[in-house]
């Protein structure tokens, strides 16, 4: 190194380490893998940093992202970001959920850390077809027997044996006042 007499200028930066996240998307119920299934990643606040959609393979990576806030060189927050499905397989049921993912920061010698999401689609069950009823066949009229035993052994005729002779006695009652009242 030379003296020259003027002032050197350097530019230092510390390189933090990295995150990814790795994707593979199945059937539930067959294992297979599913191909163009698309995926949004976004950071806190809902802003989409990335599509993402699976290969042949059912595979997808996305690229590198900030694990946490650093201060003063040293870790200080994690950063944490949002896969969402977003376009499914016709005949599959879209996954609607969240997944928050979160880098766990392991030291500084780790330069990329990964998150794995093992995800699968399922095909919703499609009801049979109802067969078509077969026509009734006729039955004989059902007759109509008597009214159904209830328990109740009320005899009707005490109530209105009752009846007529209190009518008659306020008949009579109303009677003798009127001949009351004229004399």
């Amino acid at each position: 190194m030379k003296d020259t007499g003027e002032i050197q200028k350097v530019a230092m930066k510390d390189d933090t380490a990295k995150g990814k996240v790795i994707l593979n998307k199945t059937d539930k119920s067959s294992g297979e893998p599913l191909k163009g299934v698309e995926f949004e990643l976004r950071d806190s606040k809902g802003k989409v940093l990335e599509t993402l959609k699976t290969d042949a393979a059912g595979h997808a990576e996305s690229k590198l992202y900030e694990i946490a806030a650093f201060k003063n060189g040293k870790y200080d927050t994690a950063i944490k970001y949002y896969l969402v499905e977003t376009k499914t397989l016709d005949g599959y049921t879209l996954d609607q959920t969240k997944h928050e993912v979160t880098f766990a920061y392991a030291d500084d010698s780790t330069p990329v850390v990964e998150v794995t999401f093992n995800l699968t689609n399922e095909k919703p069950e499609v009801p049979e077809t109802p067969s078509t009823p077969d026509v009734p066949q006729s039955h004989e009229e059902t007759k109509v027997s008597d009214a159904p035993k209830t328990g109740d052994n009320t005899n009707i005729w005490l109530p209105i044996l009752l009846l007529l002779i209190s009518t008659g006695g306020m008949a009579g009652l109303y009677i003798s006042r009127k001949k009351i009242r004229k004399q």
